[in-house]
């Protein structure tokens, strides 16, 4: 599985699953939590959710993707960046790992993933897009 980095809407890209920043307990986050809730159908989805219980920060669970066009949906709590001197970047490469851990797991061939907290985490796009292709191309090799 090659890593491609692409720049179009994570929601019609065409793989076997979609990780989404989540919130730790089973509640509807806003921006593309939103978003993945409403495509995969808020009913379904949060209850699966709910059956999974709290995540903590830097842990990763999946759930399936319901009505959407993924078949699965992986949720990860990302840390809420402190100028990165509260461990953040740490939490942010365990997101991945556990995303990646979970997909091997699965037998998932194809991944999509966001740019992790560089929305309402307020993670710099810069340390985000690093500490993502790096720990990506780490799992890969």
């Amino acid at each position: 599985m090659p890593l491609t980095i692409i720049t179009q809407d994570i929601l019609t890209v065409n793989t076997d699953a979609l990780v989404i920043s989540a919130k730790p307990n089973a509640e509807i986050g806003p921006g593309l939590d939103s978003d993945v809730y409403s495509l995969a159908g808020k009913e379904d989805l949060l209850n699966a959710r709910s059956e999974i219980g709290t995540i903590k920060k830097g842990d990763a669970a999946i759930t399936s993707g319901f009505s959407s066009d993924f078949k699965y949906i992986l949720h990860t709590v990302v840390p809420t960046w402190y100028g990165g001197k509260k461990g953040e970047e740490a939490f942010l490469i365990r997101c991945y790992r556990q995303c990646l851990a979970l997909a091997t797991k699965k037998e998932i061939t194809s991944i999509a993933f966001p740019l992790l907290g560089t929305g309402f985490n307020y993670i710099p796009k810069e340390t985000a897009l690093s500490i993502a292709t790096n720990t990506i191309e780490s799992w890969l090799h």
